[in-house]
């Protein structure tokens, strides 16, 4: 929504409509909540000059709109049943313990193992 390079405030190199600022551009989505009711809206705009930037610009931000927005449809490769909470390979976690350096960790593992009965 901003001219001086942003769609909105705090995203840099989004080309905007020209000639709104960060402050003005701020002050129409607190006004209106969004820039979809900024255009439902637009004959609220007070200022005929900013109506007019807005409507000759609203191709622009839109398409810059999509640009920035998050895709949520992007199969991250989660399986939630590799999230599933598993016992630890404690032998491994000691190895792991001793090579990073981890030696309160390290400890404690291995007085937990101590204390363990040994398993036939």
């Amino acid at each position: 929504m901003v001219g001086s390079g942003t769609v909105v405030p705090g995203v840099p190199g989004i080309p905007g409509v020209p000639g709104v600022g960060p402050q003005t551009a701020a002050n129409l989505l607190n006004q209106f909540g969004s820039i979809d009711q900024i255009y439902a809206r637009l004959d609220e705009v007070k200022s005929e000059r900013m109506r007019n930037l807005l409507r000759e610009s609203e191709q622009i931000v839109r398409k810059n709109l999509n640009l920035i927005r998050l895709n949520d449809c992007v199969d991250g490769g989660l399986n939630l049943k590799g999230c599933l909470l598993r016992d630890a390979d404690e032998r491994r976690l000691i190895e792991l313990y001793r090579r990073w350096g981890f030696k309160t960790m390290l400890h404690e593992l291995e007085a937990r193992q101590e204390a363990q009965p040994a398993l036939l």
